[in-house]
């Protein structure tokens, strides 16, 4: 599924996610929710009555951050490159002054 994710993105499709185990990569540094819908596998069900009641002004806010999004899930894009330098300095553990 994180595979098709980036394709998806690029596409300026929102994705639709549904997992209980899926972390989206950059999790600590993107927002995902402001442009992707997410569902628990359990709550299958629902799935047509969620995508039936979003708005279509939310739909357009969605997929106005997929441009941004897909730079940053592009190998080949800057913003990549900045996003996996940040969130590896994030993960970093602190260092003693000496």
């Amino acid at each position: 599924a994180t595979m098709r994710l980036p394709a998806v993105v690029a596409l300026e499709c929102v994705p639709v996610v549904i997992s209980n185990r899926l972390e989206p990569p950059f999790n600590d540094l993107i927002d995902w929710p402001v442009a992707s819908v997410w569902l628990p596998e359990g709550e299958i069900r629902r799935l047509p009555y969620l995508l039936s009641n979003i708005k279509p002004e939310t739909i357009l806010s969605m997929r106005g951050h997929l441009v941004e999004l897909a730079q940053a899930l592009d190998y080949h894009h800057t913003r990549l490159h900045i996003l996996l330098l940040a969130s590896l300095a994030a993960r970093r553990p602190p260092q003693a002054l000496t």
